[in-house]
């Protein structure tokens, strides 16, 4: 699976950019995308050798992978990623991208596609992201991910976790995680009963709408 060109033809493009050119272009991850999408029956010696970089030595590489992480998450696994950012924690947290990113931190960069890749029974992935959510200022960005597939983890430790005003997480959990998330937070601050629009409600059965709405604001 590994090409040592393909390999040697990203790692030209994260440290010059000058591989795959386009005018529309602002970063090097921009043309490596560009690539990835048009990749076709090569896709997966692009995939093999953006894991394999990863864990680079060399910060823009690095940066560059990161990047795009997200488009190759379902191909490599949650797990599997998982298992590289905690191995080599050193490289990514508090790590600032050698340009701008979606982030300011390669690990949160990193993590947030770790939660977009996430299966229920990838237990190392499940695992981090429970890790993650607990110990890093930036954790609630992972919770929609937990919600969907470790939602009755979640609830149980929601105290803490889980904001007021987290709608992601309240529309990932199926409806009896839903009530019983509510019954843990409730009651909520008033001034958040215009928070939740109408059109969050319409998006929930009506009668489990009703039944969240007299939990959450018990009082009327």
């Amino acid at each position: 699976m590994y090409n040592a060109k393909i390999s040697d033809l990203i790692r030209q493009q994260l440290t010059h950019g000058s591989v795959w050119v386009d005018k529309d272009a602002v970063h090097p991850q921009d043309g490596l995308s560009q690539a990835l999408r048009a990749s076709g029956a090569e896709r997966p010696e692009f995939v093999a050798a953006l894991f394999a970089m990863l864990s680079d030595d060399s910060l823009p590489v690095r940066t560059g992978v990161v990047a795009v992480l997200r488009e190759i998450v379902s191909d490599i696994g949650a797990g599997n990623v998982a298992r590289v950012l905690n191995a080599q924690r050193t490289l990514f947290e508090g790590v600032a991208p050698a340009w701008r990113i979606q982030h300011l931190d390669l690990e949160q960069v990193a993590a947030i596609a770790v939660a977009s890749g996430l299966k229920a029974g990838d237990h190392y992935g499940i695992q981090y992201l429970r890790e993650i959510s607990r110990e890093r200022d930036w954790g609630f960005f992972v919770l929609d991910a937990l919600a969907r597939v470790d939602g009755q983890w979640l609830v149980d430790h929601a105290k803490g976790l889980v904001s007021h005003d987290h709608l992601g997480v309240l529309e990932a959990l199926s409806p009896d995680l839903q009530l019983r998330l509510i019954d843990i937070l409730s009651p909520y601050p008033p001034e958040l009963s215009d928070f939740y629009t109408q059109a969050f409600w319409k998006r929930l059965p009506p009668d489990l709408a009703q039944q969240l709405r007299a939990r959450m604001w018990p009082e009327g």
